[in-house]
């Protein structure tokens, strides 16, 4: 119904949900968000088909479609911080399977790749400092 109405109207429509499944048949682009802030952002199909930030690879890989019958769903580690008590540097970091020693530091800007066709917020793509870290949960 709301994609008849934008489209007999000519209008937009900015959806906000956390139902992928949702967002992968009725929108064109999405933006994923991790305390607050956009972390990936691009052409829906996708980003569900190849996830460039270490979040969104999670949330992907959490969904019950991707798992088999006698395989556990993905858990993404540890627990979303309270908006007062966001960490220095990545905000994800502590939850991060890819964390590298910049993350705990330098917060990330939400830059355009455009070979990736995307905007992502993560050091995974800047040239800085490439030593991987075990992630602390």
């Amino acid at each position: 119904l709301l994609l008849q109405l934008c489209d007999s109207m000519g209008m937009g429509l900015i959806l906000i949900t956390h139902d992928l499944a949702v967002v992968s048949q009725v929108t064109d682009r999405m933006a994923v968000m991790y305390a607050g802030k956009i972390i990936e952002e691009g052409g829906t199909l996708e980003i569900i088909e190849n996830p460039k930030h270490p979040y969104t690879e999670g949330l992907i890989a959490a969904l019950p479609e991707r798992a088999s019958t006698k395989e556990k769903l993905n858990q993404i580690p540890g627990n979303m911080p309270g908006l007062g008590k966001i960490p220095e540097g990545c905000s994800f970091h502590p939850r991060c399977t890819k964390m590298m020693n910049i993350c705990l530091t330098n917060e990330p800007e939400l830059k355009e790749y455009k070979k990736l066709h995307r905007k992502i917020s993560c050091h995974l793509y800047n040239e800085k400092e490439q030593q991987c870290r075990k992630p602390r949960y």
